[in-house]
């Protein structure tokens, strides 16, 4: 397995970001509660990878061996909406948070 996966040392976001494009897809280690989605699956929706995740206690070795066939059925990138993180529609909910605030005043 040593061959076929590449654990790196710690990457500023940009330079992460471009390596885990390089990537056939990514691996991630899914929090237990899925309250928000984390920092880490927004960069890596914007590697454009698929991405095999699960939870601890709860692995399914074949969605492994799926994502090793190239078989991206269950690409958790998918349940993301990475257009609900886009910076204009930030600071579009913030100027209306804050003229909503205002007007009430």
């Amino acid at each position: 397995m040593k061959k076929r996966f590449i654990v790196r040392d710690l990457l500023d976001r940009d330079t992460c970001i471009f390596e885990l494009s390089g990537a056939d897809f990514l691996v991630n280690i899914s929090n237990t509660v899925d309250e928000h989605s984390p920092s880490k699956m927004i960069d890596y929706c914007l590697s454009k990878r698929p991405v095999y995740s699960y939870v601890p206690g709860k692995f399914d070795a074949s969605k492994l061996e799926d994502f090793m066939d190239g078989n991206y059925f269950h690409d958790a990138a998918k349940n993301v909406n990475i257009s609900s993180f886009d910076i204009e529609r930030i600071v579009n909910e913030i100027v209306k948070l804050t003229q909503e605030v205002n007007e009430k005043k």
